[in-house]
């Protein structure tokens, strides 16, 4: 498993996890039930982070979300 993506906004995230698996890239949101609070902007690794499972993929995945 490796982290390819992390943002403060939720809906960000949910679109690159859906442009993933639409390219057959197995993912995860890590932290998407996580509480923000207004000190989270601080505190990245309270943010929602998306995961791909098989590191094999990693390239692609940054190459699709880069884009």
């Amino acid at each position: 498993m490796r982290k390819v993506y992390t943002a403060h906004g939720f809906e960000l995230m949910s679109h690159l996890k859906n442009l993933l698996e639409a390219e057959g890239i197995p993912c995860f949101i890590k932290n998407q039930n996580a509480f923000i609070s207004r000190w989270a902007p601080l505190i990245m690794d309270m943010w929602p982070q998306l995961w791909i499972t098989d590191d094999s993929h990693y390239e692609r995945a940054k190459r699709i979300i880069d884009e």
